[in-house]
């Protein structure tokens, strides 16, 4: 019987120089309902939290997220195969030549009762090449979609995002139907792995976990 190799990151090592690095935001960990909690404040611009050291080229991450019912005020999710200046570095410097993939959610999309918002409520991006308004005008509903179940916006959730050599799936709660599906952007299979969110976005992230795809 095989058994499943699954990776628990320390929330803590967040906060650890050398460990990890936080970008454009003030980051907390506290104990909340017996879990550690990784608590990222709102500030314009996108920012995010690194592992540096975490293996992931391929497979799933797990985690739990909560964001809140404020139209444009909740961007949130999972950064990964991040990467500055060509290689993986550990100062803290951050510039444009900062890449990644990401996949997030808008909460304040979940419950809303326009057709159009409804089919924004989850991401795939490439920010150094493509963000989310290139991808909308240029491919539109290839990357972006709804989700299913639609969570409460102003609670926890559970999503996982399965990453391939090719692709990226989007689950939310405990279905087995993909909300999402994307053919990715970039060819690079490690790197950084971390939470993310968006343009004056605050948001808590909880229990990430990473199961790698066979042979990664």
């Amino acid at each position: 019987m095989t058994t499943t190799h699954v990776i628990r990151p320390d929330s803590r090592d967040l906060l650890v120089p050398g460990k990890g690095t936080v970008h454009n935001r003030e980051a907390q960990v506290v104990r909340e309902g017996g879990r550690d909690i990784v608590r990222l404040d709102a500030r314009p611009e996108h920012g995010l939290a690194w592992w540096h050291d975490v293996p992931f080229e391929s497979g799933t991450i797990a985690f739990q997220v909560r964001g809140k019912n404020e139209p444009q005020r909740s961007f949130l999710g999972v950064a990964f195969h991040g990467v500055h200046g060509g290689e993986e570095r550990d100062d803290l410097s951050f510039g444009d030549d900062l890449t990644y993939e990401a996949v997030y959610f808008r909460p304040f999309n979940f419950l809303s009762e326009d057709p159009m918002r409804r089919r924004h409520m989850v991401q795939y991006v490439f920010p150094s090449e493509r963000h989310w308004q290139p991808l909308r005008e240029e491919r539109p509903g290839q990357f972006e979609a709804s989700v299913h179940p639609i969570p409460n916006p102003d609670d926890w959730f559970s999503a996982r995002v399965v990453v391939s050599d090719d692709t990226v799936s989007v689950f939310v709660g405990a279905g087995d139907t993909p909300s999402l599906v994307v053919t990715r952007l970039c060819a690079r299979r490690d790197g950084w792995l971390g939470f993310y969110v968006g343009n004056g976005s605050d948001g808590a992230f909880a229990d990430l976990t990473l199961t790698p795809a066979r042979g990664s």
